[in-house]
């Protein structure tokens, strides 16, 4: 579970049936290989904000469909595709396809493994779950600078904000569920100082060695 801190949260504890999910902005769902994702609460999903009335069929910013700021919904993240109908041949009558880009991968994501994927979002073994996610599908519009989108409904449409750390939190659904006790993580923006290492794709040697044996025929 995952929650933004910046000028204000996405909801009000009081107002919320358990387990209380106060300003809860993403949930990751570890199911299993083949069945995990990252979850949103629905006020935050940015694909409803842009594009409802494409995959949705109504606007989401009429009041009666306004999500609450205490929404205990949480909604699967998907993205339109860049091939749907209404983008290309400018059919808004057509429903968009889209895609659950939420869906999580399980993987290796050693380059040093033999079963290397680089695809993949998880790893999980004996007392340990490794997990990496890409900044924009927390909903950072620019992680060196650490800001996100705002609040949508109150801004009609993405207005930038700034957050300085983001709290996360372990919770369970098994025989013994325990309700999550979130933790504040500092976040530390990097502008334009950076560091970074080189890594080249096994690809590279293998077209490395085909084309000097090219030169040597």
């Amino acid at each position: 579970m995952f929650r933004h801190v910046a000028q204000k949260s996405l909801g009000k504890a009081s107002a919320l049936p358990p387990p209380k999910l106060c300003g809860i902005a993403f949930i990751i769902e570890l199911e299993g290989k083949q069945n995990s994702r990252v979850r949103v609460q629905e006020r935050y999903e940015v694909l409803r904000s842009n594009y409802s009335e494409n995959v949705y069929e109504y606007n989401a910013y009429l009041k009666d469909n306004i999500p609450s700021k205490d929404s205990p919904r949480f909604t699967n993240i998907d993205m339109i595709l860049q091939t749907a109908t209404p983008l290309i041949y400018n059919n808004l009558q057509a429903p968009a396809e889209t895609f659950e880009t939420g869906k999580l991968t399980y993987g290796n994501a050693n380059p040093s493994s033999k079963d290397f994927n680089s695809l993949a979002d998880f790893m999980a073994g004996d007392g340990f779950v490794e997990i990496k996610l890409p900044w924009q599908l927390l909903n950072f519009s620019d992680p060196s600078l650490m800001t996100i989108h705002d609040d949508y409904y109150e801004h009609y449409g993405i207005e930038y904000i700034e957050v300085s750390e983001i709290w996360a939190g372990l919770s369970s659904n098994g025989s013994e569920p325990r309700r999550a006790e979130l933790k504040p993580f500092k976040l530390k923006k990097w502008e334009n100082t950076v560091t970074y290492h080189e890594r080249l794709k096994s690809s590279y040697y293998a077209l490395q060695k085909y084309w000097r044996n090219q030169d040597e025929d």
